[in-house]
């Protein structure tokens, strides 16, 4: 008695139906012959999703607790490598979805940190028909050929369930159960029109290989199994289970359809740059020590491998990943910048309205008898409450060096109706370490946030004096080490009697006056008249030009 394959229909049965019969089933065969699509499942088995369609599929709260080991949010957070103890990474570029019943399973391809041969991981997410992930369950596959899921390639090889305590997310959802593991496994090709095609029997755009993993009893430990290509098998007899090739008996229709995800990984493209050769230049290599530890710490390749990918390969490039790999696994930003200052940069891009000085204060000239003025300074911390003076929000290699702002604004109140004006000193083109000067511009700062904000009282002869002194301040060189925007901010305060410390630190190849110190001393200030405000705002909008 034959036995049915896993996917196909039995065209044997049509064929002794006649020729005419047979000759359509030969042109349906061909998946789409005439626009016309006919041997085919009832559903596509395998449909590659997007990151967003999974969260739209489960409960917050779900994908609130499995996102934490996304690759791009653990990416995102500068503590990660330091205060996360994750040792495996979920890719989210390449998402598998299948369903059964009310269950929806995705398949994520899983990085860990340490692979020792060819294996690869990949993590099965059962979501039930409530949106809950109920199930997590992480697969180990060993190839037998060349595998890649990126390329129409059959997967040849064993796999199990794997217990390792490297991948382990069972802490937040619950892992298999005891009694249930992987016994069989079985493959098959489908075609993008979802029919059992293999590459070159139809004319689909894509082929994946479909594996369905079969479920039943434990031994004591998850067994290795390898993967049988699906083909026609018997029974011996009808009363027993017994088969004799093809795919395995299931009768509790316990399984789960996927496909092996195997993308090349950011530690394979790294170690194709470096084992390039140059024609014209002396090459250039990683040490095996380096490329041995930073085998081990996803967080590091995944930068060094975008840039790889955006600048090319050069001598250039290779020198700069090995320097800034070092620098990434020593969590030394701050010598990677002193030895590449050119990528250190503040303000690339001018953040608003240039300001005409002389007309800003313009509005200020006929001061009303009874007007009330008042004088603020805004500082915006690199980072809120602490005293750093910088920190890098993007990656060594692609840094955005966030130095924060000091800013200050003007306010006249007669009778209610008032006249401000916010704004800061900028530098009018890009500045690093090794180029810290350029000309100085003033920006409308209005809405900007602030962390600590520090004001005065004036009364008219002092708030027209202090707009005399930033007349006379005008726009000059911005410099990052002596001139910036606190230092500007610091000398027209303190014109104005309100007597702030300036407190210096320091910056890759420079040091001087910064938001992150002033801010600090600003919330221990108690000075007679100078009111400190601690809570985080945004500071007023401008009047604008009269």
């Amino acid at each position: 008695k034959k036995k049915k394959n896993l996917y196909k229909m039995k065209f044997l049965k049509k064929i002794k139906l006649g020729l005419p019969l047979l000759i359509m089933v030969v042109l349906f065969y061909n998946c789409q012959r005439e626009g016309n699509l006919i041997e085919s499942h009832s559903h596509k088995i395998i449909n590659k999703v997007s990151l967003s369609d999974f969260k739209n599929r489960v409960i917050d709260k779900d994908y609130g607790e499995i996102s934490k080991y996304f690759e791009s949010n653990i990416l995102s957070k500068k503590s990660s490598r330091t205060e996360s103890s994750m040792n495996f990474i979920i890719l989210t570029e390449n998402i598998i979805m299948t369903q059964k019943n009310e269950n929806t399973f995705f398949t994520f391809q899983i990085r860990p940190d340490t692979i020792i041969g060819n294996e690869f991981y990949n993590l099965i997410l059962t979501v039930n028909g409530q949106q809950q992930i109920v199930k997590s369950e992480v697969y180990e596959y060993v190839p037998y050929n060349s595998y890649s899921s990126s390329e129409s390639t059959q997967f040849i090889g064993s796999l199990r369930t794997y217990t390792g305590d490297n991948i382990d997310i069972s802490t937040i959802f619950s892992n298999r159960s005891n009694d249930r593991c992987v016994v069989d496994a079985v493959g098959e090709w489908e075609c993008s029109f979802g029919n059992n095609h293999e590459p070159g029997e139809c004319n689909g755009t894509s082929f994946t290989y479909v594996i369905r993993l079969i479920y039943g009893p434990c031994s004591t430990s998850p067994e290795i199994v390898d993967v049988e290509d699906g083909g026609g098998g018997s029974t011996d007899n009808d009363n027993d289970n017994t088969t004799t090739g093809g795919g395995p008996s299931n009768p509790n229709d316990d399984y789960v359809d996927t496909t092996p995800l195997n993308e090349e990984t950011s530690m394979d493209r790294i170690l194709d740059c470096m084992n390039s050769n140059s024609v014209l230049d002396s090459n250039i290599s990683m040490p095996q020590s380096l490329i041995d530890s930073l085998n081990s710490n996803s967080f590091c390749q995944t930068p060094l491998d975008n840039y790889i990918q955006n600048q090319g390969c050069s001598n250039e490039t290779k020198e700069l990943v090995i320097n800034a790999a070092r620098a990434c696994l020593n969590n030394d930003e701050e010598s990677f910048f002193e030895e590449h200052p050119e990528l250190w940069v503040v303000y690339d891009s001018i953040p608003g309205t240039i300001v005409d000085l002389d007309k800003y204060l313009k509005c200020f000239d006929n001061i009303p008898t009874g007007a009330t003025f008042n004088f603020t300074v805004y500082v915006d911390q690199p980072i809120p409450n602490q005293d750093d003076t910088w920190t890098n929000d993007g990656t060594l290699l692609n840094p955005d060096i966030n130095v924060g702002h000091t800013f200050i604004s003007l306010s006249m109140d007669d009778n209610g109706l008032n006249t401000n004006q916010t704004m800061g000193f900028y530098p009018q083109n890009a500045v690093n370490p090794s180029n810290p000067s350029t000309q100085g511009i003033w920006i409308d700062d209005g809405d900007h946030h602030y962390d600590v904000s520090i004001s005065i009282d004036l009364d008219s002869l002092q708030f027209t004096n202090l707009i005399t002194n930033l007349k006379n301040f005008g726009t000059p060189t911005y410099n990052l080490n002596s001139l910036n925007c606190t230092d500007a901010a610091i000398q027209n305060a303190n014109s104005a009697g309100m007597g702030l410390p300036d407190s210096s630190g320091s910056w890759p190849l420079g040091g001087g006056s910064n938001p992150g110190n002033l801010g600090q001393d600003a919330r221990n200030l108690n000075t007679q008249g100078v009111n400190v405000n601690q809570t985080p705002d945004k500071a007023p909008r401008s009047k604008g030009p009269c």
